[in-house]
């Protein structure tokens, strides 16, 4: 049995990807591709709160350096809102000191990434953890 004919706890579930790079936005999808259709994605603010009034996501894969508002605001803004506050929430992102994770949890993420230590697949598997 191939990687792409597994049962992924991905299948059926809703993902968001908010991020500004369109080639890593293509990997990252991609792979995630790989184990649900129901992906959707954002380059900025206002793209995903569009996003979010049409589909409520299980997951937000939300990068930091957005253009507008950041994944930090982004962030608050779901999680003081009860319609998205449930929302599982991944931060990624170049970003990686201390006090970027620590805000990032204390806001209410789940998971927080650096983008250089991680890869697709590792991203993927992290995204499967958080919806197990």
């Amino acid at each position: 049995m191939t990687e792409s004919e597994k049962p992924s706890v991905l299948q059926g579930k809703k993902i968001l990807i908010v991020e500004d790079d369109p080639f890593l936005r293509d990997i990252i999808s991609q792979r995630i591709g790989l184990h649900t259709d129901g992906l959707a994605w954002a380059g900025n603010s206002i793209e995903v709160f569009e996003n979010l009034e049409k589909q409520t996501p299980d997951l937000v894969l939300l990068d930091i350096v957005l253009p507008g508002k950041s994944g930090f605001e982004i962030l608050e803004q779901m999680k003081a809102d009860v319609r998205w506050k449930d929302v599982q929430v991944i931060m990624l992102s170049n970003l990686g000191q201390k006090q970027d994770i620590d805000r990032a949890m204390s806001l209410g993420a789940k998971k927080f990434l650096v983008k250089v230590n991680i890869t697709p697949a590792g991203i993927v598997k992290e995204i499967e953890e958080a919806l197990s």
